[in-house]
Order: C-alpha cells, then structure tokens, then sequence
C-alpha cells in the first residue's frame, strides 16, 4: 500500500476524518483474501497506526466513533482469527529485530483490538 505524497507527510491531518471508511476498506483487504495471510500483517499495523492516531489528545473526540463502529458497523467476522494470529505471531517473535517497536505499538492498542475480536467471537457464537 502506497500513500499519496501529502498524506504520508501529515497522516493525522486526513486519516481520522475518515474513519469507518478507512475501517472499512482495512478490513475488506483482509476479509478478500481470507485464504491468504499475506496482508494480515499490513492491516494489523495500519490498524493498530489508526488506533494509535485516536489514543492521541487531538483525536480523542474519535473514541466514541471507533466505539460505535465496532459495536454497529464492524462485520467482518472472520477478522478475529487473523487479528490474534498477527498478534500471537509478534508475542512469539518479540526477541527479533523490529518486531519488538510492533509489539509495543500493539500492546498501547490492544484495548480496541480485543474489542474488534471479542465483538466477532461473542457475534458467531
């Protein structure tokens, strides 16, 4: 995934504007290629960026539309199988060179995280 020039230079400017979109298309990415766990990492990272960006004091007033998406809007059931397994995957290669910096981004996030796989478990069950 390539960034536009401008958005990559000032990511926070654009980014929580469009949030159940960005959401959205994040998690169609992985749900189109279910079979295949080659943009699981990927999305995992930019969602992780994205909750990253409303943890931030400028964007809190976005906490409750992240709520709300993952209680009304997020429907990609299948998505907690490949959240946790992204997950698992960092927590078991904490040692390694760059997986560590992931890791900790992932652990500031993992509030939302687990609420994005609890809301799919507790839905399929």
């Amino acid at each position: 995934m390539r960034a536009e020039p401008g958005l990559r230079a000032h990511p926070t400017a654009v980014s929580p504007q469009f949030l159940q979109d960005t959401l959205d298309a994040l998690f169609n990415i992985m749900m189109e290629n279910s079979e295949s766990e080659t943009f699981d990492t990927l999305v995992f990272d930019a969602l992780v960026f994205i909750i990253g960006l409303i943890a931030d004091r400028k964007f809190q007033h976005f906490n409750p539309v992240l709520e709300t998406y993952i209680k009304k809007h997020f429907s990609a059931t299948l998505a907690y199988t490949k959240l946790t397994k992204v997950l698992r995957n960092y927590v078991d290669n904490a040692e390694k060179p760059g997986v560590n910096e992931q890791l900790y981004k992932a652990m500031k996030a993992l509030e939302y995280i687990f609420k994005f796989i609890v809301s799919r478990v507790l839905f399929n069950q």
